[in-house]
């Protein structure tokens, strides 16, 4: 996605209303800071595909250009719709964060946070029904600073999840994020910027 200047998106079946607060949301929060065009389409020509359809259950997204591997008739990212958990807008742009090949930052590899690991497992199978696995792969597992390109790490990131007291270790609440920090704003345009007034190519997995 970073190597493209256009990236289609589409919504599925969403009534008009709904349409135009999601394109509201991710055009006017995203589209100053990243050097793509973003284009609603009709149809299935889009790049990014989101469903809010009640056949799909939570809110994800694929990783980056991973979203070129999924067949054109599948969703690359799903909303629910109104939103279990959480504050829609919030998701919303969470997710069209992973579109735009953001990692969760409390997986940033500097990270400062020491979990209750007991705790943190339990709380994830109580409230999304989450496995040993899956909370391992979405919450524990730092990523490898080989792979990734990072900024500092930043506990006001859209991409960093919510950790109550509960779940740490003698520190205080993260708090929920709803909006992009300063640092996410400085740093989407660093992976896809303009270069001699055309895109310049960058890695697809950049946190």
């Amino acid at each position: 996605m970073a190597a493209t200047h256009d990236t289609d998106y589409r919504l599925h079946g969403h009534p008009g209303a709904r349409t135009r607060i999601y394109k509201k949301i991710i055009e006017d929060t995203y589209g100053p800071l990243i050097n793509l065009q973003l284009k609603f389409v009709d149809g299935s020509k889009g790049d990014i595909r989101i469903s809010t359809s009640k056949a799909e259950t939570g809110t994800w997204s694929v990783i980056g250009t991973e979203a070129l591997n999924i067949p054109p008739n599948e969703p690359t990212m799903h909303i629910d719709y109104p939103p279990d958990t959480g504050n829609l807008s919030a998701n919303i742009l969470h997710e069209f964060g992973h579109a735009l090949g953001l990692l969760h930052e409390h997986q940033h590899p500097d990270r400062t946070l020491e979990f209750n690991i007991r705790e943190t497992y339990k709380h994830f199978e109580n409230e999304y029904n989450w496995g040993v696995p899956r909370t391992y792969h979405n919450i524990f597992k730092k990523a490898d600073p080989a792979d990734v390109i990072t900024s500092p790490y930043d506990q006001q990131s859209i991409m960093h999840y919510a950790m109550n007291d509960k779940l740490l270790w003698k520190q205080p609440s993260t708090g929920a994020n709803y909006v992009l920090s300063e640092n996410d704003k400085t740093f989407l345009p660093t992976l896809y910027p303009h270069y001699n007034g055309r895109p310049r190519e960058r890695p697809q997995t950049p946190r």
